[in-house]
């Protein structure tokens, strides 16, 4: 039985597939009923030199900008009585528009508004009878029963008056200018196309020029009766037969009849009043009970099967292909014709529904998963090849040449792929491995046999077709690229999922900015046709941008983007069309276009869409100030205690809402950027005072040009913050620092005459004190002179005797001969004490005498040389103690340090050595680094204890006097070594451990 079904189900899938009805006008009522009229009797409709539609109504006039509208009655026109609108006159185009109501008070629609009139009669009336009889309006027909009645009809610069026998033609003024005698049958109906008069007769009319006529036919036939209806006062006339209703247009020969409603009974809905405006091709029906209606062409078809879900889609299309002469495969199958026939074919159940090929032998290429498969045009698509990749299929596309090209993507890497070929025309051809990629692609174009365009999932890239060579564009954001348009010039277009859609041209990317509510973003694919423009779907809709426009934004030579928005009152069912396939749209003929969505297939043909842009100027209607109208002056004065203004603006657009975009800002005292009008009105309220400019703009239309206006207005200033007060302040605050600089400089004065007697009293005073200062100052150094002097002749004159007793103590000592030891053992120490005592002696008066000299440095010597001496001076003394001398120094170091101060140090360190050392050795060394001059006097002697080496080492470095110390210190050794270090700003360092030797070392920064 299930069997039995899905036959007959296909069966009827394939030779009966019907389409939905195709609504060729979209009809909107606007009435009282749902707030947005006065009332619903219109009895008339003209629309003025501005672009604004005006509706008489019974209880006042409305104003129609597209989107709202503007009540006129007795609460807003001054001096109105009654609201009862009767038909208009007057000249649109000479933004004059005269009406009356039914208390004849005259009105005048002019600058956007309406006035009460009080003045004379408007050309070419006499009366208000004479407009009265003017504003009658045949509906049907015109009869006439007596020979008194007759009409007024103006056509141009004429005026025609029309009887039972006769017509008499009037100028403007009044003026007769010629009658004939004419007989017409009594049903005909007299009517005007632009400034020309006509007479209908039954399919065709009898043209007026002056009082000439002519004979014209319609360029169709009605074969039914029709009605004739008029709108003299905008030299508009209309036919209506059979539900259908047609504009009448003047060709040369011929009046056209162009098709403005269908399958909408006229009679029925009661229209009383018809109004067509031609450049947007909109029309407006007035009824007498029921509102106004707007009707709009709608240029977007869709197809939608009758039991698709049979074939899987359940209504649901993704790719698309040319399969032919104004045929289209789908991925479902499914074979359409845009007149409505329809097929099937064999791979439906092979495809995945997202990717479709046609190869250059008609073949058709699909896919489903990792399988490949191949159709082949010879057996009607029953045969089929079909491979197993190893990884996801992702995209297919085809190369200039033939070949098919097959994208794959690795689940198990991230975001890695694989690139494979194959020949259509070699039988036995499977996928051969292009290329491992990084990034698997998840679209794929080449444009010529060079160059392979991929968009992956992070950006974009390319590869050389006959190098392998792959190039990522690094410029290019990160994002899912979904499609790819490649352009013969090189142009790369891409649309992503999440960052709309993007040009890349000589090796620059251009991002473009996306529309308000930011639906671009999801940027299917695009299409261009051949009038140069792109046509971009989307989750929430289809745009028409002009390709010039996108061109002259990526060369920085506009600042905005017009992007036309269709949405499904444009004629598809639903706003979401579908994207990730290829192709995601057809092409057919030049002509036809055909988008996938999720509720069929929509397509319309491009030269019959007619997009109604917002090219009308902006217009500043109403400006209020603390709930009080104020005049539209070119510029606006406004109290400093005004708590809000409000300015309502205006452009007629009759197109979808969406495509008009207002923006406004704010430059003055306080500025403000450009900002999206949301709203009809601009508020602001407790403003600083200063000039100001409100500037809006909107684009335009295709070419991407602003519309500008601006209006000034000032907020005048307080007292305080007036011009003149701010110069008498700045004068007065000159004159008042004036003054009290002129006392404060007094004051001064005053101060500083005491504070100079007072410095001339201390002055005397420290001169006084330093004449005394510098006295004792010459005192204290005579003093210390004389004692230098009387220190120097002590000690020279210890000096000899001392070193004469020791060469003494010497002699005796080598040229002794006894036997006693005890006698020996006296004599050297006799000899040692005395040599011990001049040496003592000598570096006192060595050290009196450098006191007087500075660190300066000397020229350079030999540390060698210095070293050499002092151990030869020593030499003898360490004989006595047993005890052997070394010199390590390398004879290559010289130093610039103070020699005299120098050698002191180191007499006294070989000095300190020698008499703690017995039967040992004495070492002097040096080593020089980067920054530093190290001299090291090295025993074996005795050493110290801990308690000795902390003392010494706080005596060197400075942190204790000599007379903090131990008895040990009472030498002139050690203290003089630390205040000459001091004045060579050098450092010493003691390691020495008892019985262990002591090792003194040195230290100077070079």
């Amino acid at each position: 039985m299930n069997y039995l079904k899905s036959v007959f189900l296909l069966l009827l899938l394939s030779n009966s597939i019907s389409f939905f009805a195709q609504e060729n006008f979209r009809h909107i009522w606007y009435t009282a009923d749902d707030n947005t009229l006065p009332q619903n009797t219109i009895s008339a409709i003209i629309k003025d030199k501005y672009g604004y539609i005006w509706l008489s109504t019974e209880s006042g006039l409305a104003k129609f900008d597209g989107q709202v509208f503007k009540i006129y009655n007795t609460d807003n026109i001054d001096g109105l009585i009654s609201n009862r609108i009767r038909l208009f006159a007057g000249k649109p185009d000479k933004d004059s528009i005269y009406l009356l109501n039914d208390s004849k008070q005259l009105l005048l629609i002019n600058k956007r508004t309406v006035t009460n009139l009080k003045t004379k009669i408007p050309q070419p009336f006499k009366s208000i009878q004479d407009m009265l009889r003017y504003n009658y309006n045949p509906i049907l027909s015109l009869s006439f029963t007596d020979d008194k009645e007759y009409i007024d009809i103006v056509a141009g610069n004429n005026l025609y008056i029309i009887g039972n026998d006769s017509i008499k033609l009037y100028n403007l003024k009044r003026e007769k200018i010629n009658d004939i005698i004419y007989k017409y049958p009594k049903k005909a109906q007299f009517y005007t196309i632009g400034n020309t008069l006509y007479l209908d007769s039954k399919n065709t009319a009898v043209k007026f020029t002056g009082l000439e006529t002519s004979n014209i036919k319609y360029d169709r036939t009605f074969k039914e009766s029709y009605y004739l209806f008029t709108n003299n006062q905008c030299g508009q006339s209309f036919i209506y037969s059979d539900k259908k209703l047609y504009y009448l247009k003047e060709k040369q020969n011929y009046i056209e009849t162009i098709l403005v409603s269908d399958d909408f009974d006229v009679p029925h809905n009661n229209i009383i009043s018809f109004y067509y405006d031609e450049p947007n091709r909109v029309l407006y029906l007035g009824s007498s009970n029921k509102g106004l209606l707007v009707v709009k062409e709608q240029g977007f078809k869709h197809i939608d099967p009758i039991l698709s879900h049979s074939t899987g889609t359940d209504g649901v299309y993704y790719a698309l292909e040319n399969f032919g002469d104004s045929n289209i495969l789908s991925s479902t199958g499914e074979v359409f014709n845009i007149n409505g026939k329809s097929s099937t074919n064999n791979i439906a159940g092979f495809s995945d529904k997202y990717m479709l090929v046609i190869d250059n032998n008609g073949d058709i290429w699909t896919k489903n998963s990792r399988y490949l498969y191949h159709f082949t045009k010879n057996s009607n698509y029953k045969q089929y090849d079909h491979w197993k990749l190893d990884e996801s299929i992702t995209t297919l596309a085809k190369s200039p040449d033939g070949k098919i090209w097959v994208g794959t993507f690795n689940k198990g890497k991230e975001f890695r792929g694989a690139i494979y070929f194959l020949e259509p025309n070699d039988t036995k051809s499977s996928p051969q491995l292009f290329l491992k990629v990084k990034e698997a692609p998840a679209s794929m174009a080449i444009a010529d046999n060079k160059t392979i365009w991929t968009g992956t999932w992070k950006g974009l890239c390319k590869y050389d077709i006959k190098t392998k060579e792959s190039f990522k564009i690094k410029d290019f954001p990160e994002c899912q690229v979904r499609s790819l348009y490649i352009e013969p010039t090189g142009e790369v277009w891409a649309c992503s999922y999440g960052k709309g859609f993007f040009l890349y041209k000589d090796s620059v990317t251009t991002s473009f900015p996306t529309d308000k509510h930011k639906y671009l973003l999801t940027s299917h694919c695009i299409t261009e046709d051949v009038n140069g423009f792109f046509w971009i779907t989307t989750n929430k809709g289809l745009f028409q941008v002009k390709k010039q426009d996108l061109l002259n934004y990526a060369n920085k030579k506009n600042t905005g983007i017009y992007y036309h928005y269709y949405n499904k009152n444009s004629g598809f069912p639903n706003n979401e069309f579908n994207g990730g396939c290829q192709p995601c749209s057809v092409y057919l003929n030049n002509e036809t276009i055909l988008f996938p969505s999720m509720e069929g297939i929509v397509y319309f043909n491009t030269t019959e869409i007619n997009p109604i842009t917002p090219a009308n100027p902006i217009y500043i209607d109403e400006i209020t100030i603390d709930n009080t109208p104020f005049p539209t002056i070119e510029k606006i004065s406004l109290d400093r205690d005004f708590t809000w203004i409000n300015f309502v603006i205006s452009s007629p657009y009759y197109g979808e809402p969406y495509n008009e975009n207002i923006e406004f800002m704010l430059k003055g005292p306080i500025q403000q950027e450009w900002t999206l009008l949301n709203e009809k009105s601009i508020s602001f309220s407790t403003l600083p005072h200063g000039d100001y400019v409100l500037k809006t703009r909107k684009l335009n239309g295709f070419g991407s040009g602003w519309v500008y206006k601006d209006i000034k207005f000032t907020v005048e200033p307080a007292f305080w913050q007036t011009n003149w007060f701010i110069v008498i302040a700045i004068i007065s605050g000159i004159s008042l620092i004036y003054l009290i600089i002129k006392l404060r400089m007094r004051y001064i004065r005053y101060k500083n005459t005491l504070l100079e007697n007072k410095v001339l009293i201390q002055t005397t005073q420290l001169q006084e004190t330093i004449t005394t200062l510098r006295k004792t100052k010459d005192d204290l150094s005579k003093q210390i002179e004389n004692h230098k002097r009387l220190i120097k002749s002590i000690t020279h004159d210890i000096k000899s005797p001392l070193k004469f007793l020791s060469i003494t103590g010497r002699y005796i000592y080598n040229n002794i001969d006894t036997e006693k030891d005890s006698v020996k053992e006296n004599l050297q120490a006799m000899y040692t004490s005395s040599f011990q005592l001049y040496h003592f002696v000598d570096n006192f008066l060595e050290y009196a005498k450098e006191t007087d000299i500075s660190d300066d440095e000397s020229a350079p010597y030999s540390l060698y040389r210095l070293g050499k001496e002092k151990i030869l001076f020593f030499k003898n003394i360490a004989q006595l103690q047993k005890t052997e001398l070394f010199n390590t120094i390398p004879k290559n170091y010289t130093t610039t340090i103070n020699r005299h101060l120098l050698a002191i140090i180191l007499h006294n360190l070989i000095d300190n050595a020698t008499k703690n050392t017995f039967e040992g050795k004495i070492t002097l060394s040096a080593q020089v680094s980067e920054h530093t001059l190290s001299i090291s006097v090295e025993d074996t002697g005795k050493g110290m204890t801990k308690t000795d080496l902390e003392y010494y080492n706080n005596l060197l470095q400075g942190y204790i006097k000599p007379e903090e110390g131990s008895s040990s210190s009472k030498g002139m050794g050690l203290p003089m070594i630390a205040e000459l270090l001091n004045i060579l700003n050098g450092k010493v360092k003691i390691l020495s451990q008892k019985n262990g030797g002591t090792t003194i070392t040195i230290t100077f920064n070079l």
